[in-house]
């Protein structure tokens, strides 16, 4: 990696970590907090700003600062992350600042789907987000990777730009990522060198070897690295645990699995260490860790189900998700039911993935429909204005009918393009209208 120095204005106030550790995350298109056993939640973003008339815009995004600052970004479904809101939340609920997404305009004219991941640096000053995006030509193409550094109070200026730099997040204020052109054998968990200039530095050096790395999140007293893997194209993407002693520090030895289901799509681990946060086909869950020892990783109970349609977890000292006493009698005010919109009654229900492979559309992707009395059903996928596949059937009485959709000869010769896309699935049927989103792997 090219040595770079970035300094970036700090525009707004350090504010003071709060007591207790709670959870952020994305759900059904609003930033929403959670105590970490999930008896308590609150949505504290609203639905996402409208920019242009008929557009469906939801928050797609956000991730949470060691101290407890929230940071989101609204993007268009299927659509890029390029000028897309976003908005600042400082520990007591205020929103701090309000801006857009900038972008790299030399790459693919800007048009990289970001973010992939995000993270943001404590008092809410500064984020950073890894992008991911092959640009097809003739006779080669281009696949762009890296990570990008903005002030979160005008983010809509060019990013700083670490080439390579992938499955990013921050240790306070120091960059932890995978080195993108590390060799097989090589260390390519790699951390920001100490002592760089503030409040970041591009001079990496290696950490250690995690075979297949594609991501990973570290607890802010360095004791433990989180690190989503997968093996090769074929294995489900698995989430390991590695005990540290320190940030950038040798490890001293033992590692192991989380016994999650399915594939595993994002990961946050609390500033202490005692607590994990990850997204698999169960959907939001979270878990206490006990000390690491060998495989599966031993959990300080069972994990606990956040949210089935829960996305982008981030651990951090929030407490908006915990009623405030009231200073005259004592008591907590109640506050608007967590719970997730009901669906309606008649309303017909998709089983899909949650890990979806842009590759599948190629055999055939499979949904499964439940309906509530006979009639049509039919289904499309899209990648943004592109239609991957369609399916229709037919239900003859209520109950669960299959769809496969199918990508064209043509189309699928094509398919490995939209990794690291968002991927829309609307299925039509007697009752009403569901979407679904997956980002394709």
């Amino acid at each position: 990696m090219r040595t770079l120095v970035i300094a970036l204005a700090l525009l707004l106030p350090p504010a003071a970590a709060a007591e207790a550790t709670q959870l952020s995350y994305v759900d059904q298109g609003q930033v929403w907090v959670s105590t970490l056993d999930g008896a308590q939640k609150r949505a504290i973003s609203g639905p996402a700003p409208v920019v242009a008339p008929g557009e469906s815009r939801a928050w797609t995004e956000q991730a949470q600062s060691d101290d407890g600052w929230i940071v989101a970004v609204a993007r268009v479904s299927g659509g890029t992350g390029a000028a897309a809101p976003t908005r600042v939340w400082s520990p007591d609920g205020a929103v701090a600042a309000q801006s857009t997404l900038g972008y790299h305009g030399a790459y693919n004219n800007g048009s990289l789907a970001v973010p992939v991941q995000l993270d943001l640096g404590p008092g809410g000053q500064q984020m950073i987000y890894t992008y991911s995006d092959m640009v097809y030509g003739y006779p080669t193409s281009t696949l762009y990777q890296g990570t990008w550094a903005t002030n979160t109070s005008n983010s809509s200026g060019e990013p700083f730009d670490v080439p390579s730099l992938i499955g990013s997040s921050l240790v306070g204020s120091r960059w932890v990522g995978v080195n993108g052109n590390a060799g097989t054998n090589d260390d390519n968990v790699v951390v920001e060198a100490a002592g760089g200039q503030a409040p970041f530095s591009t001079t990496f050096t290696p950490w250690f070897h995690a075979t297949g790395a594609w991501s990973v999140d570290v607890a802010a007293n360095g004791s433990v690295a989180a690190v989503i893997y997968q093996l090769d194209n074929n294995s489900p993407y698995a989430l390991g645990l590695f005990a540290a002693n320190g940030v950038g520090a040798p490890l001293p030895g033992p590692s192991c699995d989380v016994p999650a289901v399915g594939g595993v799509h994002a990961v946050s681990v609390s500033q202490d260490g005692r607590w994990l946060a990850w997204v698999d086909d169960r959907g939001l869950v979270t878990a206490a860790l006990a000390p690491i020892t060998t495989s599966p990783c031993p959990l300080g109970g069972a994990p606990t189900v956040i949210s089935a349609t829960g996305s982008y977890p981030s651990l951090g000292a929030t407490t908006l998700a915990t009623p405030i006493a009231s200073p005259a009698t004592g008591t907590s005010p109640a506050r608007t039911s967590p719970s997730s919109p009901s669906p309606s009654p008649s309303k017909p229900t998709v089983t899909v993935p949650k890990t979806v492979k842009a590759s599948a559309f190629a055999k055939g992707l499979t949904l499964a429909v439940t309906v509530k009395r006979q009639g049509t059903v039919t289904a499309i996928a899209k990648v943004g204005a592109t239609a991957l596949a369609r399916a229709t059937t037919k239900a003859k009485d209520a109950g669960t009918v299959k769809l496969r959709l199918k990508a064209s000869k043509r189309l699928a010769r094509r398919l490995s393009r939209y990794r690291g896309k968002t991927l829309t699935l609307t299925v039509r049927a007697p009752g009403g209208v569901v979407a679904v989103t997956r980002r394709l792997r």
